[in-house]
């Protein structure tokens, strides 16, 4: 009897210590000041960065090809955090400068989505929709190469942020080229119809330059035709293509020397340039 009291008030005890639990160390909070650590913290020094494609890309493949590709004078880390997401560290801020200025880069021909991580942003958040092309216009009439034009055209193909203005002041008029920032979930521009004088109408042909992989059913980046999702209906069957190659810039040649036989319109015959 007396053993079946003890085990009585126990079991009183030990409810009245579950539903009150102000008074037990086990609940009572310390009061901690958050402390970031220095090895943790992102640095200025940063990109993040993912390759636009569905399928798996090979880590150490792309480790070691993207560091011979911009041969980094200070050194780039590159870690792979997770959700196919690419983290680049530089030591040379020439060096992070260089490769944001050199963008489109692509391995094995899947474009290199990237964005230059501040101070407070997560790697993982941030959002990856965005890529600079050099775009080239062709068939423009010879008035047309003006800085507001350009503008115009970015505007249309994407966002502005830069154009050719040495190619034009040196005559090079075959075409304009302007840099823009294009949202990789639109259709790439292919044209644009210009109307001269209310009178003559002709079409703009656009060409980017490092093109990566894109579908010439819908115009979008980061697939082929073949992985386009109206094939799980259509199957093989032979479908109108509404882009093609075209779209895609030739590479441009490496600058030819000059020739003492050459001569430059208002240059004086028989005087060399750089002659003393």
């Amino acid at each position: 009897m007396r053993f079946q009291l003890v085990l009585v008030l126990y079991a009183i005890s030990y409810k009245l210590r579950l539903e009150d639990g102000k008074g037990s160390d086990e609940v009572e909070a310390w009061d901690i000041d958050q402390e970031e650590d220095p090895s943790e913290q992102i640095s200025n020094m940063c990109l993040v960065g993912c390759f636009l494609t569905a399928t798996t890309v090979n880590f150490l493949s792309t480790r070691m090809v993207m560091a011979n590709l911009w041969h980094s004078l200070g050194g780039v880390t590159i870690t792979d955090i997770g959700e196919k997401r690419f983290l680049f560290h530089f030591y040379c801020e020439v060096d992070l400068d260089r490769v944001v200025k050199g963008w489109p880069w692509t391995f094995n021909n899947h474009l290199l989505v990237i964005h230059t991580l501040k101070e407070g942003d997560d790697p993982l958040e941030v959002p990856l929709l965005y890529a600079n092309f050099w775009v080239q216009i062709h068939n423009i009439p010879s008035g047309m190469y003006l800085e507001a034009m350009a503008k115009q055209f970015s505007d249309f193909v994407g966002v502005f942020l830069d154009y050719d203005a040495k190619a034009i002041a040196a005559r090079l008029r075959n075409c304009m080229r302007i840099q823009v920032q294009i949202d990789i979930c639109q259709r790439l521009k292919r044209k644009k119809k210009l109307i001269i004088a209310k009178t003559k109408e002709i079409y703009t042909i656009f060409k980017y330059e490092k093109l990566s992989t894109f579908c010439f059913l819908c115009g979008r980046l980061g697939h082929g035709e073949s992985l386009y999702p109206i094939r799980m209906v259509q199957g093989s069957k032979e479908l109108p293509l509404g882009w093609d190659i075209s779209l895609k810039a030739p590479p441009q040649r490496a600058t030819i020397g000059g020739s003492i036989w050459l001569r430059e319109p208002g240059s004086i015959w028989g005087v060399n340039v750089g002659e003393s």
